[in-house]
């Protein structure tokens, strides 16, 4: 009994004498430069997922985080003084994906708009509006 006395002093010394984990969690942003094509390839998949019939849910989970790594790259690409019509227009499509497959099906007109006047401020020529992306 002496034993499993001493043991349990020990153990619960060592726990509390360990520190304690930070509780802020930073965000690590991705730097990494990538590629026209391998954004096209991320696009496309995109897509073939989004014609599926998803819920809004799996539809913002899907376009989301491919409007962040469009902003990324964004600002890597003006850090770089690279052309950033490409991007522009990915960012174009992505947005009126998710108009169409997250704010339209819930109705919410605010997000809507927002969104709307998004694309109108981005400056794309008006010859790039109506390019597919092949």
């Amino acid at each position: 009994m002496r034993k499993i006395i001493i043991l349990f002093c020990l153990v619960s010394c060592f726990c509390w004498s360990q520190k304690k984990a930070s509780i802020i969690k930073e965000k690590a942003k991705n730097t990494k430069y990538i590629s026209l094509d391998s954004l096209k390839v991320l696009f496309e998949y995109n897509n073939k997922i989004l014609h599926n019939s998803v819920s809004v849910k799996t539809a913002s989970k899907i376009i989301y985080p491919f409007l962040k790594v469009l902003k990324n790259q964004k600002e890597i690409r003006q850090i770089r003084n690279e052309d950033l019509s490409d991007l522009k227009l990915f960012e174009v499509y992505n947005i009126s994906k998710l108009i169409r497959y997250v704010h339209a099906r819930n109705r919410s007109l605010d997000s809507t708009f927002y969104y709307h006047e998004k694309i109108t401020r981005c400056s794309i020529p008006s010859t790039f509006m109506y390019m597919r992306i092949n």
